[in-house]
């Protein structure tokens, strides 16, 4: 009786299983495209969620963000009795505190970040610079307000801005170029 090969596999395989001249595609998409849709509805979702419990004025009220990070400080303090070094996030709070258009400068954009996050679904420039700005935002909430989210900032950087992707389509445009225009 004939046995039927998986697909991917059959009378122009070598050895190994693979196809000759081709590179496979992943089995993961429907995986990878609905983790990203997760995400992003985790984000525009945390930004909603701010604007309804504060009746919209997320924006207005981030010039009190300071006083958060003051009672972030003193909570640190009583649970280590020690002070932590505040570096350029202290210095950054420390003017927020006094000008309070300069707190909704810092703090505001993140809020539609957040809102904006759904982009990252039409496309991989487009998933791209999404993932780089969430990682940017990230950033500077560790710095400003020493609250670390480490595990986001890696989903991003592999999901999102993808390296490994990026690096391949490079090396491939390269070397289409190369076929193209021979030295």
């Amino acid at each position: 009786s004939a046995r039927r090969s998986p697909p991917g596999f059959g009378r122009h395989s070598d050895q190994t299983g693979w196809r000759l001249g081709h590179v496979p595609r992943p089995r993961c998409t429907l995986t990878t495209r609905v983790t990203l849709q997760v995400l992003a509805g985790n984000y525009v979702l945390c930004a909603l969620t701010k604007l309804i419990k504060s009746d919209g004025a997320w924006i207005w009220n981030s010039q009190y963000m300071p006083v958060q990070y003051a009672k972030i400080q003193v909570q640190h303090y009583y649970t280590t009795l020690q002070n932590r070094d505040l570096g350029w996030g202290g210095t950054l709070n420390e003017l927020c505190t006094q000008h309070a258009w300069l707190c909704m400068l810092v703090y505001a954009p993140g809020l539609i970040v957040e809102l904006l996050t759904f982009l990252m679904l039409f496309g991989r420039v487009c998933l791209l610079l999404v993932g780089l700005v969430v990682i940017a935002m990230h950033a500077l909430v560790e710095v400003t307000m020493n609250l670390g989210f480490p595990q986001h900032q890696w989903i991003f950087l592999l999901y999102a801005v993808n390296l490994p992707f990026w690096i391949v389509r490079a090396v491939q445009s390269l070397a289409l170029g190369m076929r193209r225009h021979p030295p």
